[in-house]
């Protein structure tokens, strides 16, 4: 007897289709059960091959109510047209705050070599967007730094990557009309998902509580001198 991908039901017979395998078992299932195995033919294309070019558009506003001060991830954009044109990247001075990504892009700062490699079993990357405030200077070198990491690692033997199923079920009836049978079509989804994270802090120099500092250090000083 072999295991089966079900609840058996007890009733157990003789394989007549293989002698080497023995008895066969009756189990409660769908059929037929899920194939894992990616085909390894030419013609066998990837969902999420041609993806590696799709762009995505990230509006992050932020306030820090301590100092009245708002802030977005839209800066240096003459109009709409300007904006749309522009793509990230981190060594150009001004695209590097463009808030639209190419895919293959954030992949590839996130540490993934080959775009191919979330083709088959997708993947979980998180897209941080930091902003490290000084305001004793002015609000417009508040700006937003952008890094990349990939949560799920890539070298899992099993259940690697991002996918997930989902069934869609309906009911079949018989030429004649008179047997409802339950039918089912299972789906499973495999994409790349991305955790967005917004962090930040800002500071600004309170000149009363320095200059209290400062007095209470200085007659500090003295006592001790």
């Amino acid at each position: 007897m072999t295991n089966g991908n079900g609840v058996a039901t007890g009733k157990c017979v003789n394989s007549t289709l293989n002698e080497t395998v023995g008895e066969v078992c009756e189990i409660h299932a769908w059929c037929p059960v899920e194939w894992i195995k990616i085909p390894s033919n030419d013609s066998y294309v990837a969902s999420l091959g041609a993806s590696e070019n799709f762009t995505v558009f990230i509006k992050n506003n932020i306030e820090f109510p301590k100092f009245g001060v708002q802030r977005r991830n839209i800066i240096g954009f003459d109009n709409d047209t300007d904006l749309s044109n522009c793509r990230f990247d981190p060594l150009h001075p001004k695209n590097k705050l463009c808030p639209i990504f190419d895919l293959g892009t954030i992949t590839r700062l996130a540490g993934v070599e080959s775009y191919s490699e979330l083709h088959d079993s997708g993947g979980v990357i998180q897209i941080i967007i930091n902003w490290d405030c000084n305001l004793d200077f002015a609000v417009e070198d508040c700006l937003p730094e952008y890094s990349f990491q990939r949560l799920d690692r890539g070298d899992f033997k099993i259940s690697k990557g991002f996918n997930f199923r989902y069934a869609e079920h309906y009911f079949l009836q018989n030429a004649n009309q008179t047997t409802l049978t339950m039918a089912r079509t299972l789906y499973k989804a495999t994409g790349i998902r991305f955790i967005v994270t917004v962090q930040g802090r800002a500071g600004q120099l309170a000149a009363v509580p320095t200059i209290l500092n400062l007095a209470s250090g200085l007659a500090l000083l003295s006592i001790v001198s």
